[in-house]
């Protein structure tokens, strides 16, 4: 399998898997909608030959009902073949589910810079706007602590860290991520940080 794989197929021949597990959004379809009208398709479908020269969409059945409902007449497809259902079902899985954790302060950073850019980010990301305003305050709180430890340089635990050049182990322990990434960022002005 390889780039021979990737085909134009025309909406009419593509059905959507009836065992597709994904539930259903209005919002995010029509951000998804947004997206391409924007974009166009930069994600591929993943389909499989079915019976009367038809394919079944294995990975992008929410993908296909915004092209089909913005009026797109083929889409990009990956054909994986006649391959039998429960085969495609583990690709489905596979490809929908194999994602790495977000960190969440980078993503924050990132929506911070994207929303602060592009006016119409509201409605082609795939959050809510108070998630998105959530987000921008991750930020804007993390400035004003950050400017606060710049004016108070001692953290709760710094007396117990080594004098300059001294190399040592010490174990500090945070309740959530975001209390680590502040520390981290606040500690790394000063020392050099190894995870």
């Amino acid at each position: 399998m390889g780039l021979e794989n990737f085909i134009n197929i025309s909406l009419n021949k593509l059905v959507k898997a009836s065992w597709n597990y994904k539930l259903d959004d209005s919002d995010i379809l029509n951000k998804l909608k947004n997206n391409i009208k924007n974009n166009g398709q930069v994600q591929n479908l993943i389909v499989r030959e079915i019976d009367n020269n038809t394919y079944e969409v294995v990975n992008g059945n929410h993908r296909l009902q915004a092209l089909s409902e913005l009026n797109v007449k083929e889409a990009i497809c990956y054909n994986l073949g006649k391959i039998p259902e429960n085969l495609a079902k583990k690709i489905a899985i596979e490809t929908n589910e194999t994602r790495f954790e977000n960190d969440t302060y980078k993503l924050a950073e990132t929506i911070k810079e994207v929303t602060d850019t592009f006016l119409d980010s509201k409605d082609t990301l795939p959050f809510t706007e108070i998630e998105l305003q959530t987000f921008k305050e991750l930020i804007e709180d993390t400035y004003k602590d950050l400017d606060y430890e710049d004016q108070n340089t001692e953290t709760e635990y710094e007396e117990d860290l080594p004098e300059e050049n001294q190399k040592t182990t010490i174990i500090i322990e945070f309740d959530d991520k975001h209390t680590y990434e502040k520390e981290l960022k606040i500690l790394s002005k000063k020392y050099k940080i190894v995870n």
